[in-house]
């Protein structure tokens, strides 16, 4: 018997000290009025939690609302982006907003410059027949068919455009459709230049300076250069309105005078050159040409002048060696050798060593040109030029229409398979969120109403606790022995439960901040990305000015070549070290983003509920136990403890009520995620689609970019060949001029040395006969 009161005083002086402070009998009122505040919380989340879904077609409408509104304030992508999710809606074609959606999903896309996504869309509207914008529907599926290459489209849709317009159609239509065949190859030479020049002569304004120019192309190609001169004086006779405009003016402006220097109207064509703005991009090219007229006009010191200009204004175009070859053909002709010199000297050492490291890199393998097909067909990385060639290189290659358009569609093909790669990404993320938690995950309204309605299940829970803490202050004085052992065992369990349960989440507010707390750990590891990202932009940035630093100190360091090739591959080895690092961060940034969807997920709801079930056994145990024994309490305690067992039972309804809603909730979240996966399954399907088209175009085209790149390349070492070769017979033709100076020198002082002693011997003939 003493050791049970023994253990009863242990029993009593653990639950003291599990209470810091004495719980009170009259704590009951208390926990009624909490108890009406949770259940007015519990009806506000079976409101949400009742509402019906939002209907497909409701939802399309809306998102076609919004994108609507993003295509007035002229924000094309993202209207781009909600307008293709109304149009994607099955139940939304039958909507009247169905036709003003493709339309302006396809004037979206346009306006981005993605003509190849905007046909279908094109192609929609019109099939439609709608009669409002079909006009300006037309005009775009004009513009976006011959931006594409396909001019057998554009026929078609140009004279429809002409019955849509009744015979009136705009100017714009008229010029794209001349344009388009001034493109068309595919006929007859003679029939392409009288239908294309009738056609640019219907073009009005505001186009009719960009067909001038068009039709002094074409006047040309017939070697008519005077009706060439007429059309170009024209194109530059036009008001430019805009910088486009501008443009074409400029380029009217060196064609006239290229024309009339192929004339021999020297005066003429360089009053033409000179009217080239210099702030225009032919600029440059006009300056070359000027120096040349220059030069046929024999004025040398003029020509001289505008070549020395070149070099100086513009020092990274493919002319400015050109223009210092031309120098120093001048200053040869103008007798100043060492100038001469040191124009030709330029050049080589600057180009020379450049002309070399073209040969080590073109023959570097036996067949160059799997080289580049390999190099392009790389898979996870673009065929970067700027790896393979000297930085000068790079410049005198992209200025080539091949080459620009081989490195063009190599990019586009790298585009489209990092596109791929991220919608695969994406795809495979909103599958894991879809999976997890039955979709609950996925819907963030949804979430954080199944964990409102969990955290008034904590909050109910709770207060029974401490309905219970009421009861057992009331009776538990009147129970002794090993009753009031195994009621104090009880108790302390719960109160000790109690303390990890008083951590959970009671009200939306408290879910709301604990969600808070953790996507700001994940802002924090987002942060560290963003700056080791910017910490790689400097690694690139630094790599890219020791590159820059090199080319420029080329003629200074021109004795060791071998060092410098070592160091440029040294360079080239750092920056695939960087892209090694991008791509590790890449994927970090995308298991951050994996946590972030799993942050304040319903894997830590699972827990909470066991805990909160834990919690509620043991209340309702302790609340058993201090039944047992309502004989020995008095009155008050008696309606204490009515008082909690009538709270326990409104708290457990309270609790199930919660549960009810958060099934309806996770029910909804199910279906939902069910249909998203469907849609996601069919993008899947698409995806792959894409990637086997890609590969195929990507197997297709690698051996073309391959031998067009190689070709280029030799093209630009060719290039360098000639321009140092220039330089080369400038320096022989300096020693020759040199030496035929001298020679000639030396004749002059033979021949005066000749005639000054014929003259002395003329003055000195009487006195040495006399000496004879």
């Amino acid at each position: 018997m003493k050791f049970r009161g023994a253990g009863v005083a242990a029993a009593a002086i653990a639950a003291a000290a599990l209470h810091p402070w004495p719980v009170r009998a009259d704590a009951l009122p208390d926990v009624e009025r909490d108890a009406v505040q949770v259940e007015e919380r519990l009806a506000l989340v079976e409101s949400r939690s009742a509402r019906e879904d939002e209907p497909a077609a409701s939802r399309a409408a809306r998102l076609f609302s919004e994108g609507e509104t993003q295509y007035l304030l002229g924000d094309w992508q993202h209207a781009a982006t909600l307008l293709a999710s109304a149009v994607d809606e099955p139940a939304f074609r039958a909507s009247r907003d169905y036709p003003a959606a493709l339309f302006e999903l396809a004037d979206a896309l346009r306006r981005q410059g993605a003509c190849g996504a905007a046909r279908a869309p094109y192609e929609a509207y019109l099939a439609l027949g709608t009669p409002d914008r079909r006009p300006d529907a037309l005009t775009g599926a004009v513009e976006c068919a011959v931006k594409s290459g396909r001019p057998e489209a554009v026929e078609p849709l140009v004279a429809e455009a002409e019955r849509a317009f009744a015979g009136n159609a705009p100017p714009e239509v008229r010029y794209l459709a001349a344009k388009a065949l001034y493109g068309r190859t595919d006929l007859p030479a003679a029939v392409r230049l009288e239908r294309a020049m009738a056609a640019f002569d219907a073009v009005p304004a505001p186009y009719r300076q960009q067909a001038a120019y068009f039709q002094g192309v074409l006047q040309i190609e017939q070697h008519d250069l005077a009706a060439a001169i007429q059309r170009f004086e024209l194109c530059v006779g036009e008001k430019a309105i805009d910088d486009r405009q501008r443009a074409v003016a400029d380029l009217c402006m060196l064609a006239l005078g290229r024309v009339h220097g192929e004339l021999g109207h020297a005066a003429e064509a360089l009053g033409w050159y000179q009217r080239v703005p210099y702030d225009s991009p032919q600029f440059t090219d006009a300056m070359y040409e000027t120096a040349w007229a220059y030069v046929r006009a024999g004025q040398h010191d003029a020509a001289l002048r505008v070549a020395s200009m070149i070099a100086d204004l513009s020092p990274e175009s493919p002319l400015a060696p050109e223009a210092t070859v031309l120098q120093g053909h001048l200053l040869l002709k103008l007798g100043r050798y060492a100038e001469a010199t040191d124009a030709y000297s330029r050049v080589i050492n600057s180009y020379a060593p450049i002309r070399d490291e073209l040969d080590a890199i073109l023959s570097m393998r036996e067949d160059p040109v799997r080289y580049f097909d390999e190099l392009i067909g790389r898979q996870g990385k673009a065929f970067d030029v700027a790896t393979v060639l000297p930085p000068v290189a790079v410049r005198w290659a992209s200025t080539q229409r091949q080459v620009s358009d081989a490195l063009t569609l190599a990019g586009d093909l790298d585009a489209s398979r990092r596109e791929i790669d991220e919608a695969n990404a994406v795809s495979d993320r909103i599958d894991a969120l879809l999976a997890k938690g039955n979709g609950l995950d996925a819907f963030p309204a949804l979430r954080e109403t199944y964990a409102t309605a969990q955290a008034i299940e904590n909050a109910a829970v709770a207060l029974q606790g401490r309905a219970d803490d009421a009861a057992y202050a009331a009776v538990a004085a009147s129970v002794a022995g090993d009753a009031r052992a195994a009621l104090d065992a009880v108790h302390a369990d719960r109160v000790a439960l109690g303390r990890r349960l008083s951590a959970l989440p009671r009200s939306a507010a408290d879910v709301r901040s604990r969600a808070e707390r953790l996507r700001g750990a994940l802002d924090a590891l987002e942060g560290e990305g963003f700056r080791l990202s910017y910490q790689l932009d400097d690694a690139k940035a630094a790599i890219t000015g020791a590159e820059a630093w090199l080319e420029q100190h080329r003629a200074e360091i021109a004795a060791d070549a071998e060092a410098r090739t070592e160091f440029t591959g040294e360079l080239r080895k750092h920056r695939a070290v960087v892209e090694g690092y991008e791509a590790e961060l890449r994927a970090l940034r995308q298991d951050v983003a994996l946590a972030r969807d799993a942050a304040a997920g319903t894997d830590a709801l699972a827990e909470e509920a066991t805990l909160r079930s834990a919690y509620a056994a043991l209340a309702a145990r302790e609340l058993e136990l201090l039944e047992a024994h309502r004989g020995g309490a008095d009155a008050g305690a008696l309606a204490a403890l009515d008082r909690a067992g009538a709270l326990a039972e409104r708290l457990a309804a309270v609790r199930k009520r919660a549960e009810a809603a958060a099934a309806r909730v996770a029910a909804d979240a199910t279906r939902h995620a069910g249909e998203l996966r469907d849609r996601i399954a069919k993008e899947k399907l698409a995806i792959a689609g894409h990637a086997e088209a890609l590969a195929a175009v990507q197997g297709d085209t690698k051996d073309l970019v391959g031998k067009i790149a190689y070709q280029s390349f030799s093209r630009v070492r060719g290039q360098f060949y000639r321009l140092v070769l220039k330089a080369d017979v400038g320096l022989v033709d300096v020693a020759w001029a040199r030496k035929r100076v001298r020679l000639e020198k030396i004749q002059q002082l033979s021949q005066q040395k000749g005639e000054e002693l014929k003259q002395l011997e003329d003055d000195y003939r009487d006195l040495l006969r006399e000496v004879d």
